[in-house]
């Protein structure tokens, strides 16, 4: 099974990089931008109409992709993030398994800017953020070979809630903040080869109890995102 800390650091690792690629497209230095070279515009700035509009089925870093750039690979041989506008499909890997619209629907936050790392039958990661807030939803996975007593068992955090119907065993849970982060709502299941979190992350301040409010559209957003 894969290391539980090294999983969640590697999506936190994403979440900065989405961050800072939103602050460089709507007007930060150059200096940030450069420090991000492998970020790359899907479409036009933030802000800005995509011409052409990305393909839905456009694979992150894929040569000649509408709105994409090749990416040379990042350690291990994992492509480098690909950063997109609209829609977050266009971003690749398991981006592809979020739409801005249903999220919003599921969970009443707005994101505009999404990227993805990773590459199939390894670690995946993909997060969205708004173009102006602290809130971030994280989509990771990593492949395993456990069944579900053993899921229950190493994985399932001890203050996670057993969820039924989602994956071969699934949990929710409530994380409090911590330094500069509010407290985050989480959804956990295994399927037959991957274990699968996503992560809604809240500004600082967020209370408790509007954190633990967003569980249900998560979970909803859970199953649905498992369908795909």
């Amino acid at each position: 099974m894969p290391n539980r800390g090294g999983f969640t650091q590697l999506a936190v690792a994403m979440a900065g990089l989405v961050l800072a690629a939103g602050c460089a497209a709507s007007g930060g230095s150059s200096g940030e931008f450069k420090a991000l070279p492998q970020v790359t515009q899907a479409a036009g700035g933030l802000g800005q109409s995509a011409s052409p509009e990305p393909s839905e089925s456009a694979g992150a870093g894929s040569p000649g992709a509408p709105g994409t750039a090749a990416s040379p690979g990042g350690p291990a041989g994992d492509p480098l993030p690909i950063r997109s506008i609209a829609p977050a499909a266009a971003a690749g890997g398991i981006c592809t398994k979020l739409d801005f619209a249903g999220v919003k629907k599921a969970i009443g936050t707005e994101f505009a800017v999404a990227a993805a790392t990773g590459t199939p039958g390894r670690e995946q990661v993909c997060v969205l953020q708004q173009s102006g807030g602290d809130s971030d939803l994280t989509l990771s996975t990593a492949p395993t070979t456990i069944d579900a007593e053993s899921f229950k068992l190493d994985y399932q955090p001890s203050t996670g809630k057993a969820l039924a119907g989602l994956g071969l065993a699934a949990y929710s849970q409530l994380a409090p903040g911590g330094a500069g982060a509010g407290p985050s709502a989480e959804v956990g299941w295994l399927t037959k080869n991957a274990l699968v979190t996503l992560t809604y992350g809240t500004p600082p301040g967020t209370s408790p109890s509007a954190a633990s409010a967003a569980l249900p559209g998560l979970i909803q957003l859970a199953h649905a995102t498992a369908a795909r």
